[in-house]
């Protein structure tokens, strides 16, 4: 819900994806993270965050610089299989760098464990950094579903 231009957050997660490596259309998927497993939430909206707003992340790992940000996309399955937001440009889900648009998702249901991060442009993106993505959302009171992933895709 937005009030007066602001997002009102009921619940909101930081999660990091570890970039091990660095090559063109390589992907790397969400880990299972049980507060935002499948079928438990809908997701209001999602933010990339990058080292000018984060230094360090959670895990004590290098947060992605601006400027490697044009050089990923994201996927977000919804519902079971589809993957209905796909190769959306990160650069665009970060406030500070496109306008202050926050980029609301109308209560999706993300299969996490089925949504990635690939990598376009490894000329720009480094190993070893990390990107954080936050998620603000609503739990949907059903109990967390096991999550499923086609292993080869991995």
């Amino acid at each position: 819900m937005i009030i007066g231009g602001s997002l009102l957050t009921n619940k909101f997660y930081l999660a990091e994806i570890n970039l091990a490596t660095s090559s063109a259309n390589q992907r790397y998927y969400f880990a299972d993270i049980p507060t935002l497993r499948y079928g438990t939430i809908t997701v209001e909206s999602v933010n990339i965050f990058n080292a000018s707003q984060l230094s360090l992340s959670p895990a004590g790992a290098t947060v992605i610089p601006v400027t490697a940000l044009p050089g990923l996309t994201i996927t977000f399955c919804i519902e079971d299989q589809e993957e209905s937001i796909y190769n959306m440009v990160t650069y665009d889900l970060n406030p500070s760098l496109n306008g202050g648009m926050l980029r609301l998702f109308d209560n999706l249901k993300i299969n996490l464990v089925k949504s990635f991060i690939t990598i376009t442009n490894s000329a720009i993106v480094t190993a070893t950094h990390s990107v954080l993505v936050g998620f603000h959302y609503k739990p949907t009171g059903r109990a967390a579903q096991s999550p499923t992933r086609n292993p080869s895709t991995y």
